[in-house]
């Protein structure tokens, strides 16, 4: 059944957000490419695409448009497709205090049971995940959908797991000029992302690192490292180009889409198995992985052997993860018929 009208659900709209935002605004302009109208419900932003209608609401109700799938990338009530972008809550809000040290990890429990907003949306994801309208559920990695099957109880083969994908006419290589020794790490949330033991990574094999994120200290210069802030996506193309590899120490990834850049770019990837790409990722031909983030001696062991990485392997690699094929896999999913919300 095609889809004839396409409605997404979103706390904010925009381009130049996070992650989560800028993957539904892109795959909002595919959807519309391909002559699907759409209509995106936030509370705020604005959209001058053909095809693309942003109404503004603060709170989502029963009133959204029942005429074609309602998409969203949190929990949302009213939603028949939903997107579990960062895995379950409890698993994303787990792995935050696992990176924190000291007083602040003592009290991340007892601060997160007295976070108003934070148990709503948990409530909110198990209602969402536990209720007799369930949604249609889509994962980026296998152990996403194990996590949500052990926790509530969702059917294996109820939920579709596929990779996301990067705009391969932009994150591609060059191959006329060799990367430099320099390391690079690319985070919004840089705690989470390991920050701290990329650092430590890189000084102790004497290796410049560069660090890239709406987040990243730019006030706080340090020996060896260089804090750019946010880039655009042409500055990172040019960095994933030219550093050695990407270290990428994550507490908790559904699937990275930093990886994936710099994979698309032929820039190998040091990342942990808690990062989803690990299901896909083959150790020593396209990266290396660590079990553990903090595992600094395993990070500094892979930055010296990374010349035994075939960057152009690396990249061929990476351009099987194009956004263009996963968007045409969303759609095809949004098309489906199958599973709780099928009742609907």
């Amino acid at each position: 059944m095609k889809v004839r009208v396409l409605t997404i659900l979103a706390e904010r709209w925009g381009a130049a957000l996070g992650g989560r935002e800028r993957y539904l605004f892109d795959l909002a302009g595919h959807v519309a490419g391909a002559g699907i109208p759409v209509r995106v419900f936030a509370p705020r932003g604005q959209d001058e695409r053909v095809g693309v209608v942003v109404e503004t609401r603060r709170r989502f109700d029963a009133r959204v448009a029942r005429d074609g799938p309602v998409l969203a990338a949190m929990p949302v009530a009213f939603a028949t497709h939903v997107q579990l972008h960062g895995g379950l809550l409890r698993d994303a809000f787990e792995a935050e205090r696992d990176a924190m040290v000291g007083v602040r990890k003592a009290l991340f429990r007892p601060a997160l049971r007295l976070n108003a907003r934070r148990q709503e949306l948990l409530r909110g994801e198990a209602a969402m995940l536990t209720g007799a309208d369930r949604p249609r559920v889509m994962v980026w990695s296998e152990a996403v959908r194990r996590a949500v099957t052990a926790a509530y109880g969702v059917p294996a083969d109820e939920i579709v797991v596929t990779p996301p994908g990067v705009d391969l006419r932009v994150f591609c290589p060059e191959s006329s000029r060799a990367p430099s020794d320099r390391l690079l790490f690319v985070a919004h949330n840089p705690r989470l992302k390991g920050l701290r033991f990329a650092i430590a990574a890189a000084r102790k094999a004497g290796r410049e690192l560069v660090v890239a994120g709406k987040r990243s200290p730019t006030g706080r210069p340090r020996a060896g490292v260089t804090f750019t802030g946010p880039l655009d996506a042409g500055a990172l193309v040019r960095l994933y180009r030219s550093s050695a590899a990407l270290l990428h120490p994550t507490f908790h990834d559904p699937f990275s889409i930093a990886c994936l850049e710099a994979l698309a770019c032929g820039c190998p990837v040091l990342t942990t198995r808690r990062n989803g790409l690990a299901e896909r990722l083959e150790s020593g031909r396209h990266g290396f992985l660590v079990d553990d983030p903090r595992d600094v001696d395993g990070l500094v062991q892979a930055i010296r052997v990374l010349p035994s990485v075939d960057r152009g392997e690396v990249a061929r690699f990476g351009a099987t993860f194009g956004f263009e094929d996963h968007a045409e896999t969303v759609l095809a999913w949004l098309s489906s018929s199958t599973g709780s919300a099928s009742r609907r």
